[in-house]
């Protein structure tokens, strides 16, 4: 059984982009995450490879919804704002 359920992996996706924004990098996500947890009941107990896995599922949570939406914007890739119309030639996305 998980130590989170997905509401509350999104709930502390929602806590860091409240506080700290929604341009962050793994690293960075991964320490406020963890500085969260610490303030938790429960996680004092909990093993570093469970707690790795936490942390990595949160900061996944953060990515997808954060990268998604700043792709989904129309002209945007990465925050980067196209003037043509057609991808670029390294362009993962399907067009």
């Amino acid at each position: 059984m998980p130590l989170l359920t997905e509401d509350q992996h999104d709930e502390v996706v929602m806590m860091i982009a409240d506080d700290y924004g929604s341009r962050l990098i793994g690293g960075e996500v991964s320490e406020i995450t963890g500085l969260i947890l610490e303030n938790l009941p429960g996680f004092e107990t909990v093993d570093s490879n469970t707690l790795t896995q936490v942390i990595n599922d949160i900061g996944n949570f953060y990515d997808f919804r954060y990268e998604v939406k700043a792709l989904a914007l129309p002209g945007l890739r990465n925050g980067v704002i196209f003037s043509r119309k057609t991808p670029p030639k390294d362009s993962t996305l399907d067009w």
